[in-house]
């Protein structure tokens, strides 16, 4: 019994004598703890304040740059609208000058379709007389008056592809008439030479005939009004199907 109550004794005293120095550590390490947080604090802290001077930055930059956009955007409406001017007055100008031309154009109308006519006219000579040639003549000429009107308004306003366009199809349009209508003359001489013959009409080739008939003592024939009537000397008698 006595030897368990030293040995609970000398336990005691050993506990007592090492509780003092469990106790310093332990204060110890809270110290560098608490310095630990505070030195993450202050960090914390200063980063906020690099973070907040960032995003004063930021919107301060993002501030001019709208401004500067504004104030680019304003400029560039002005310009638009400078040039917007500028094209209305030339497009202005441009409708005037074209309208003095069609004015121009109208005054001379009368005189060119005389002269049109009459180019015609020695052109066909008879066969102005077939309707189908007259119609042809029509269309060929209500055509060739639009695509000239498109000509003169796309070069007016500068639209380059559609005078080009209109231009080839003017070239078009002119091969298909000139092809149209020495189709139509042919048909005409052909239809003329029939009627003639029907008609019992004297002919070049018939009438070299009677001419050697006359000249061998033969009378012409009765129903050859060319004979009949030779015309003037030194002018032949009056063709088929033409007019004095």
């Amino acid at each position: 019994m006595k030897m368990n109550q030293i040995a609970a004794v000398l336990g005691a005293a050993a506990l007592a004598a090492t509780a003092p120095a469990h106790a310093d550590d332990t204060d110890k390490a809270k110290a560098e703890v608490k310095e630990q947080r505070q030195e993450l604090k202050e960090q914390r802290q200063e980063t906020n304040e690099k973070l907040k001077a960032n995003r004063q930055e930021l919107q301060n930059e993002r501030k001019e740059a709208r401004q500067e956009l504004r104030a680019k955007d304003q400029e560039l409406n002005k310009e638009a609208k400078e040039a917007r001017k500028e094209l209305n007055e030339e497009a202005k100008q441009e409708r005037k000058e074209l309208s003095a031309a069609l004015a121009k154009l109208r005054e001379t109308r009368a005189e060119r379709r005389r002269e049109l006519r009459a180019e015609v006219r020695q052109r066909l000579g008879a066969n102005l007389q077939n309707t189908a040639i007259r119609e042809e003549l029509r269309t060929h000429a209500s055509r060739v008056a639009r695509l000239n009107q498109i000509k003169r308004i796309a070069d007016a306003e500068e639209k380059d592809k559609i005078e080009d366009r209109a231009e080839k199809l003017l070239e078009r349009e002119n091969k298909r008439h000139d092809k149209q209508l020495a189709k139509l003359r042919t048909q005409a001489d052909q239809a003329n030479t029939q009627a003639a013959v029907r008609n019992n009409t004297l002919t070049p080739d018939k009438a070299a005939v009677d001419k050697g008939n006359t000249k061998a003592g033969n009378t012409p024939a009765p129903n050859n009004p060319s004979a009949a009537n030779p015309g003037s000397p030194g002018k032949p008698g009056t063709p088929a199907g033409e007019t004095r």
